[in-house]
């Protein structure tokens, strides 16, 4: 590793603890008892994002659309709004037929804990760390995966009542935020998809009220997995097509937010009966 990259690193981590610890850091300067929980996560996941912003605009010079590229937020949004409609159709039918809509849910708190939240996370553990670490740092993906993986789960231990609550809930958030890693890196950096599958997937959860924390009895689970699995294989489905196409033809698309088809010449020309 050159000194380039080690300094990128060592600077990419350095902002993400204070992000990661700015929560404790508000509450212990008395900011979170002055407000309600909603406006408090809000307030505190602003924060979180300026944090990490300014960093790479620090570090790298940029301005604020070169920072705001960093971390994959000029990629495509109508490919990974479908995407992630697609993938949690399990969850969203699931619940549809087995739970109820939520009758003590408002709009600051959806706003905050399926909006916000999922996007402040999205940018600081996958657009931020993972990036720096994985991208810029060259460590490879288990290692800039892991880190904030473990920390991602540990920053779920607050919803743990019991020691199986938290052992369930870290394993779940923790390989989530593995899973999160993955499909940001296969989608080229695209924060946008992670985010929409998160949010939907957080949106589907506080709606109708499947559980007040990330654990989940065995039906959520299983219909939750079933989103990750379908959300893996358009993944690999998508690399296929993408992964043939010469890499100025998939900058071209990225840029301009084209649509593309793959059509099978050889199949059309003999039901045609043309060629021998």
């Amino acid at each position: 590793m050159n000194k380039s990259r080690f300094w990128s690193g060592v600077f990419a981590v350095l902002v993400f603890l204070v992000s990661y610890q700015f929560r404790d850091i508000l509450r212990f300067a008395g900011i979170g008892d002055a407000l309600p929980p909603a406006e408090f996560s809000i307030f505190t996941n602003i924060c979180q994002i300026l944090l990490c912003l300014s960093g790479i605009s620090l570090f790298y010079r940029f301005g604020l659309a070169g920072s705001l590229a960093e971390v994959g937020l000029f990629m495509p949004v109508k490919r990974a709004a479908v995407f992630a409609l697609i993938a949690t159709l399990p969850m969203a039918i699931g619940f549809a037929f087995t739970s109820y809509v939520s009758t003590s849910i408002t709009f600051l708190g959806i706003l905050a804990f399926t909006i916000v939240s999922p996007f402040a996370e999205e940018l600081v553990f996958r657009g931020y760390i993972f990036r720096q670490l994985y991208r810029r740092a060259g460590l490879g993906f288990w290692f800039s995966a892991l880190m904030p993986s473990v920390l991602f789960g540990l920053g779920h231990f607050y919803q743990a009542k019991e020691f199986a609550q938290i052992v369930g809930i870290m394993a779940i958030t923790g390989f989530g935020s593995l899973f999160f890693c993955w499909i940001y890196m296969r989608w080229q950096d695209n924060l946008w998809i992670p985010f929409g599958l998160h949010f939907l997937m957080n949106f589907l959860w506080m709606v109708f009220a499947v559980d007040e924390s990330a654990l989940g009895g065995w039906f959520a689970n299983v219909v939750r997995l079933l989103t990750m699995v379908i959300a893996i294989v358009l993944t690999l489905n998508k690399d296929r097509i993408w992964e043939r196409l010469p890499l100025e033809i998939q900058q071209e698309i990225v840029d301009k937010d084209l649509s593309f088809y793959v059509v099978d010449g050889y199949r059309i020309a003999r039901d045609a009966g043309l060629g021998g």
